[in-house]
């Protein structure tokens, strides 16, 4: 699947996911089996980016121990951060957006509803950092 990449700067995982995994065409991908995903030793260019913008992905801590596994592998040797969402995301041609879904308690506010969760990893996989931005449109 990443045989012929070489120096990117990010990887971004469009797919159908659920807390802690994304959905592939041949299969899930989880905590459990990322070990089988051969990743080339120059696939980035320094640090690694990897976003999981499948639904619900880092939602429950099965999701964030799961970001964290995929950084520790995509990233062995050389760090980097990794994210993913906790809501139902909407794909568009022009990209993914968050969506606010439900109603408004209060007219002309619109309610939070999702967050992105990100861990920065260091060269031995050790979380050095995490932040969770809220979707709040407004």
């Amino acid at each position: 699947m990443l045989k012929d990449y070489v120096n990117l700067v990010q990887i971004s995982l469009c797919t159908h996911g659920y807390p802690g995994g994304a959905w592939f065409p041949q299969g899930n991908l989880n905590e459990g089996n990322l070990k089988s995903v051969p990743i080339p030793p120059h696939l980035y260019k320094a640090e690694g980016r990897l976003l999981f913008m499948g639904c619900e992905t880092a939602r429950t801590p099965s999701g964030e121990a799961f970001l964290v596994a995929a950084g520790r592998h995509f990233f062995a040797g050389r760090g980097g951060i990794v994210g993913g969402s906790t809501v139902y995301n909407l794909g568009y041609s022009w990209g993914t957006v968050l969506p606010i879904l439900g109603g408004s308690s209060s007219p002309g506010k619109l309610p939070e509803r999702g967050r992105l969760v990100l861990f920065r990893l260091d060269s031995t996989g050790k979380v050095i950092a995490s932040n969770t931005v809220s979707s709040s449109l407004f």
